[in-house]
């Protein structure tokens, strides 16, 4: 259980369903299509992403299986709609670049590791899916060099954005009209990344575009108006959307409220 996008405790219960299904779909998918293994990868900000993409009535079904239930059931449903596949393709995809990252850190050998021990999967996804693989990858490349070149926290949020926008628009079913949302969600998971990992990058030696504002504590204590300034630049970009569909609407409570909470949550961390 990885990321940083879940429903607050606050949300009310038919909304924290809708997600908890969508987490579901996508551990069932990885484990079925990549094997169980690859179910230890399932990540929050991947299950919101799905929030937006594939059909509704075919997460509905999902309702009436049970987590550990590998039936035949199970199985039609997730061979019902290829998106159940692309997505737990994103999910390792993405795990990946991210452990090629941390290997091209030098951030431990836990990220060679664990690379090591979904080699195969991950070779058997860039053939299934090669310009996925090629976008995330190649993104991933540009964020890196970037960072070499200490770039803002605008231009690495604008370079995460740009590639996953990229790989939703040709690989999935999107209604475009809350394309706004998905990136605000992209650059705020960037920037929620970069606060609550500022101290360990500090400590590291690595970049970080919050670094020159020192500590966390120090951003928050004395600098939390350079936070409160950018997630207000961020909103500015998205707007609620009413809609019947309870996948939308669990999204849009989770960019309007949720992503807020986590960021209280973790500028509170660095008063302990």
């Amino acid at each position: 259980m990885f990321g940083y996008t879940s429903p607050d405790k606050r949300t009310p219960k038919v909304l924290r369903e809708c997600f908890k299904k969508r987490y579901c779909l996508l551990c069932h998918a990885l484990g079925k299509f990549y094997g169980q293994k690859a179910r230890l990868t399932v990540s929050y900000d991947v299950s919101f992403f799905t929030l937006f993409l594939g059909k509704s009535d075919s997460v509905a079904a999902l309702c009436k299986i049970k987590c550990f239930n590998n039936g035949k059931k199970l199985a039609a449903l997730l061979e019902s709609d290829g998106v159940f596949k692309k997505t737990a393709a994103l999910n390792l995809t993405l795990a990946a670049a991210e452990l090629q990252d941390n290997i091209a850190d030098k951030d431990g050998a836990w990220a060679k590791v664990a690379y090591g021990l979904y080699k195969g999967t991950f070779k058997k996804i860039q053939k299934q899916y090669p310009e996925m693989w090629k976008d995330i990858t190649e993104g991933y490349a540009k964020m890196a060099v970037l960072e070499k070149g200490g770039a803002t926290l605008e231009e690495m949020e604008d370079c995460f954005s740009d590639f996953i926008r990229v790989v939703v628009r040709r690989e999935f079913e999107f209604d475009e009209k809350f394309m706004p949302h998905l990136i605000f969600a992209c650059k705020m998971l960037y920037f929620l990344d970069a606060v609550d990992d500022l101290d360990k990058d500090l400590k590291k030696g690595k970049y970080n575009p919050l670094s020159a504002y020192g500590s966390k504590r120090e951003l928050v204590d004395t600098n939390y108006k350079v936070i409160e300034d950018h997630m207000q630049k961020l909103y500015k970009g998205v707007s609620y959307i009413k809609t019947d569909n309870r996948d939308l609407m669990t999204a849009q409570r989770i960019v309007f409220r949720s992503m807020v909470d986590k960021m209280v949550t973790i500028c509170m961390r660095s008063a302990k």
